[in-house]
């Protein structure tokens, strides 16, 4: 059945400002639910068609404040169009600070400044602001100590003060916003039915 959830493996749903249903899966690209038929439209990755999809393997979901749909991918990270279904392409180039700082995207965030935050697996944390596509990498704050090697993010988390979280293959850290680094929270232990205050 074309028309159907093309993987059953999913890593992302998402509903977008308009209602719309968006499924990330782990091999069959992006698939956008019609709740009235039930069906499904794939957006995949193309061959060379550079305005298709990157990798057919999507992560992570986010919505700007223009509308446009970020997709992070296994191999890079796409701005898709909802209306059109065209996306433009953004990927690593190690050579370049100016990119993102690598292409597997396991998580991403729009804070309430407008930025979006990525979390990469192997390359840290950066943000990108959406109207200009400029990427900011963040590094570890100078007292990270062995931290610098925890390149494997998988979280992000905003709270109600703005504090912004990621989590790690290692442990928690919280952005300074002073610095401009993220720093390593020491969490202890927890004891059942217990809260610990950071």
């Amino acid at each position: 059945n074309a028309d159907s959830l093309p993987d059953n493996s999913i890593r992302v749903i998402y509903e977008d400002r308009e209602g719309r249903l968006w499924v990330g899966t782990n091999t069959a690209g992006l698939a956008q639910l019609d709740r009235a038929t039930g069906r499904f439209q794939v957006l995949r990755r193309e061959g060379q068609d550079p305005t298709s999809l990157s990798h057919d393997s999507v992560y992570a979901i986010a919505e700007d404040r223009d509308g446009y749909l970020w997709v992070g991918t296994q191999e890079g990270l796409n701005r898709l169009d909802p209306r059109t279904r065209i996306s433009d392409r953004l990927l690593a180039d190690p050579s370049d600070p100016a990119t993102l700082p690598h292409n597997y995207i396991y998580a991403l965030k729009l804070d309430r400044q407008g930025r979006l935050w990525i979390a990469t697996v192997g390359g840290g944390i950066a943000w990108i602001d959406p109207a200009t596509r400029r990427v900011t990498r963040v590094p570890f704050a100078p007292d990270a100590g062995t931290q610098e090697l925890d390149r494997h993010m998988f979280a992000i988390a905003e709270d109600p003060a703005g504090a912004l979280w990621f989590g790690s293959e290692r442990g928690l850290y919280r952005l300074d916003e002073s610095e401009d680094s993220l720093r390593r929270v020491a969490l202890p232990e927890l004891a059942p039915g217990k809260d610990v205050p950071i």
